[in-house]
C-alpha cells in the first residue's frame, strides 16, 4: 500500500500515528485514584485518578445494587452498579458503567464495567472494558467509609 504513495506523505503519516494517543495504539491506560467518601447522596466517591502523570478529576454515581434482589444486611458483601466520570477543567474525558462489590472481611472492593465517552486524549476508547480495585479505609470502627485509593485500568 505504501509503495504507491509519495515519500512525503508516507513520511506524514508515520508521524502522526507515532504521535497518536496511547489509546488509539491499542494500548492499555491505567492509573491511580485517590478517592474520598462524599456522603450517601451523589455523587457518592469524588477525588482524582492519575494517568501518565495527570491528575484528572473523578466522581462516582450510585445506581443500585446491581442485584435483582434486596441484599441481606447480614452479608459479608456489599453489592453496587455505579457510573463514573472523569474530567479535566469542565470536559468529561471519560465516563462509563460499572458493577463490583466490596467484601466486608477485608474491605477490598472490585468493579468491572465498559467506557461510555471517550474525549481528548482518550478518544477511541468508547466501549472497551474498564477494571478497578483497591481497599477501602474507615473514618473509625463502625464509623462512615472514608478513602478508596485504588487502581483504574481501561483494557
Amino acid at each position: 500500500m505504501f509503495r504507491k504513495l509519495p515519500l512525503a506523505l508516507v513520511l506524514v503519516l508515520a508521524a502522526i500515528l507515532a504521535a497518536a494517543p496511547a489509546a488509539l495504539a491499542g494500548n492499555k491506560v491505567s492509573g491511580t485514584m485517590a478517592l474520598d467518601f462524599n456522603g450517601p447522596g451523589n455523587p457518592v466517591w469524588v477525588g482524582t485518578v492519575t494517568i501518565d502523570g495527570t491528575a484528572y478529576g473523578m466522581e462516582f454515581y450510585n445506581e443500585g445494587t446491581g442485584k435483582p434482589f434486596d441484599e441481606d444486611p447480614n452479608s459479608s458483601a456489599h453489592f453496587f452498579e455505579e457510573t463514573w466520570v472523569i474530567y479535566d477543567g469542565s470536559e468529561v474525558v471519560l465516563s462509563g458503567y460499572d458493577r463490583g462489590m466490596v467484601s466486608w472481611k477485608n474491605d477490598k472492593y472490585h468493579m468491572s464495567g465498559y467506557v461510555e465517552v471517550a474525549e481528548g486524549p482518550f478518544a477511541g476508547l468508547e466501549g472497551r472494558n474498564v477494571y478497578m480495585r483497591g481497599t477501602i479505609t474507615w473514618v473509625g470502627p463502625g464509623g462512615p467509609p472514608d478513602t478508596a485509593p485504588g487502581i483504574f485500568r481501561v483494557n
